[in-house]
């Protein structure tokens, strides 16, 4: 209800938007409406998963300071080296938030517990399959999930 009064979410669909008030540059480049330069080639490291899902860069400046102190950097910058966003195509509004996933049940057109725990582990591939193809990443990544409340972008 509040994404739907905010104008995040459709509420004829039950997608996030894609417009540019408010403006979501994950949903706006999962919906293939925007593209972010340079990350074309990196789709390919997705392999099998590139159907479902799109790699996300933060932007440059941000990842230029990943490791700054300054103050002005600090809570702003990318959290590591190489921090990329694993987004969502499918931009239904269940998806958008780790802490909701599952809640919706199957009679109401959600995914339901069971395919939400299917669905997390094609995520965990996905990613993993990206930090292995990808030039320069090691076999020790982190995966976070960025929920709602704590993040600047709805989009899983």
């Amino acid at each position: 209800e509040e994404l739907v009064r905010s104008g995040f979410i459709d509420p004829a669909t039950g997608n996030l938007t894609t417009g540019t008030s408010p403006f979501n540059v994950f949903a706006r480049v999962a919906a293939g409406v925007m593209k972010q330069p340079g990350m074309d080639k990196e789709q390919a490291y997705l392999g099998e998963f590139q159907e479902h899902f799109l790699v996300c860069s933060n932007l440059p400046a941000n990842d230029e300071h990943w490791d700054s102190e300054d103050k002005e950097w600090v809570g702003k910058a990318s959290m590591s080296k190489r921090h990329r966003f694993l987004t969502m195509k499918d931009l239904h509004w269940q998806w958008f938030n780790a802490l909701g996933f599952g809640l919706l049940p199957e009679s109401k057109g959600g995914a339901g517990l069971s395919k939400t725990i299917a669905m997390l582990e094609v995520i965990k591939a996905a990613a993993l399959t990206y930090a292995s193809n990808a030039p320069g990443w090691s076999d020790k990544v982190g995966l976070f999930f960025h929920v709602f409340g704590h993040n600047t972008v709805n989009s899983t």
